[in-house]
């Protein structure tokens, strides 16, 4: 299929686009004699079927956006035909050539042996690690159908967060080097195309933006709602179901998936992901293993301890790939970032609020049977604890045996302390066997009390120990 200027490509994005890139002025038609019938080939061809109401900023602006969404420009330099008083011949061809190299395009050219300019070309393709340099079209149709079959059987993983498509808004607040929205809007497809092929897929986090750019873009891609999708389909529920329309999968909620014995925990907001890593760390009981990708805050803490941004802002205005998460990952496991990467600056500031302070837990509970919990637990912390000084830590695990029920003043000291903490408190229930129905009872409604204040309570000192070392 041979789409020619100045007419629009088709809705999906599911063929791979060639640019038939090369003189018009003075060369043969070679565009429409192309020697393959390649199913999965739309080829875009500059050279008209008709010049009649030609008009050339049309031309210019066809030509440079289809160079921008294209997968490989195809630069054929055949035998001069004809001359045009007035004018080198390739020489358009030469300006396009010099830019798109430069543009790190994939290219494929082939030169005729009897074009004058083609030593200098040559040497710049020698420059940019181009290898093969063709003598005739058919070569050049060969290496692209190799590079496509090699690009078929090699589907690879990509993630990226708020392209903000279309939004002015995001172009100044995240001080995005382009001059305008469209500028913007096309190099994020060009960037996007580069790198992600027409079957690889693409997890895109949420806030994609106007939706006008889907159709330029490559892969399957799997849309999880930003926080400007949900807010849109609150005001319109229509738009959910054109979201659906547009992208091969949506999903309203953060997701799980298991890749490669890791799981990644995708979601658009990092605090979202931290609420559901730390619940997976305690069923998993490791967190090597798991990993948070998320977006919304443009690239302004990149690495986390839990995770990774994988917006375009963090990403020099790309998708991530699969292969470049597991490097991150793999570095922040090993300990490739000390305490400065992750300090939130405040640490060592003498104000009197529980949020500033230098973690540290305090051990609150009663011995009873003499069970050595106190000093187990100590084993397993990772943070600093006090003995005495309960009001100079910002974590408070309190241990409760069976021997300790029911006790009034037990409960007045966790009700008081739960309120004071909050998401900060572990309450930590040993010896549930021992309890009878009643006290189970009691227990359980204790509970729903403690859960209002998001208390979190466990019954054993691993998952208790594992909650606090873990907490971000």
């Amino acid at each position: 299929m041979i789409i020619t200027c100045p007419n629009d490509v088709p809705e999906k994005k599911n063929k791979w686009y060639i640019f038939l890139a090369g003189p018009i002025q003075g060369a043969p038609e070679w565009q429409f004699s192309l020697p393959t019938s390649n199913p999965n080939i739309i080829w875009l061809s500059p050279r008209r079927k008709t010049y009649k109401n030609f008009n050339y900023i049309e031309q210019i602006n066809w030509e440079t956006n289809l160079l921008r969404i294209c997968d490989i420009i195809l630069f054929w330099i055949p035998e001069q035909i004809k001359e045009v008083k007035g004018r080198d011949y390739a020489q358009t061809t030469r300006t396009e050539f010099g830019e798109y190299i430069a543009r790190g395009k994939k290219i494929v050219i082939g030169i005729n042996n009897n074009f004058k300019g083609r030593t200098y070309i040559e040497s710049k393709c020698v420059q940019y690690g181009i290898k093969n340099i063709h003598r005739n079209i058919s070569d050049c149709i060969n290496e692209i159908e190799q590079y496509i079959k090699e690009c078929e059987n090699n589907k690879n993983i990509f993630y990226t967060s708020d392209t903000h498509f279309g939004s002015e808004r995001a172009l100044n607040l995240s001080k995005r080097p382009f001059n305008t929205v469209e500028e913007m809007d096309w190099k994020l497809i060009e960037n996007w195309n580069k790198v992600v092929h027409i079957n690889d897929t693409v997890y895109h986090l949420g806030d994609f933006g106007s939706l006008w750019p889907k159709k330029y873009l490559n892969g399957n891609i799997i849309l999880i709602l930003g926080n400007y999708e949900k807010e849109d389909i609150e005001k319109n529920q229509m738009i959910y179901s054109e979201l659906e329309n547009k992208f091969d999968k949506v999903y309203k909620d953060p997701i799980i998936l298991d890749n490669k014995n890791n799981k990644f925990i995708l979601c658009h907001e990092p605090l979202t992901g931290l609420e559901i890593y730390n619940k997976e760390i305690i069923k998993e009981k490791n967190t090597e293993d798991i990993f948070v990708l998320f977006g919304h805050i443009h690239g302004r803490q990149k690495i986390k301890k839990f995770g990774i941004d994988v917006g375009i802002d963090a990403h020099n205005y790309f998708p991530i790939s699969e292969k470049d998460i597991f490097f991150y990952k793999k570095a922040i496991n090993e300990g490739f970032y000390d305490e400065q990467v992750f300090c939130i600056g405040n640490e060592n500031l003498n104000i009197n609020d529980n949020k500033n302070k230098k973690n540290k837990v305090f051990l609150g509970g009663i011995d009873h049977n003499n069970l050595n919990w106190k000093n187990e637990l100590i084993k397993l912390l990772k943070i600093e604890y006090e003995e005495n000084k309960k009001e100079d830590c910002n974590f408070q695990i309190y241990v409760l045996t069976h021997g300790a029920f029911p006790d009034f003043f037990v409960f007045s000291e966790i009700t008081e302390d739960a309120i004071n903490y909050k998401d900060k408190y572990v309450l930590c229930i040993l010896e549930q066997n021992l309890f009878n129905e009643k006290e189970k009872e009691s227990l359980n409604k204790m509970f729903k009390i403690l859960e209002k204040y998001g208390i979190k309570c466990f019954d054993n000192l691993n998952d208790s120990a594992n909650y606090v070392n873990n907490y971000n």
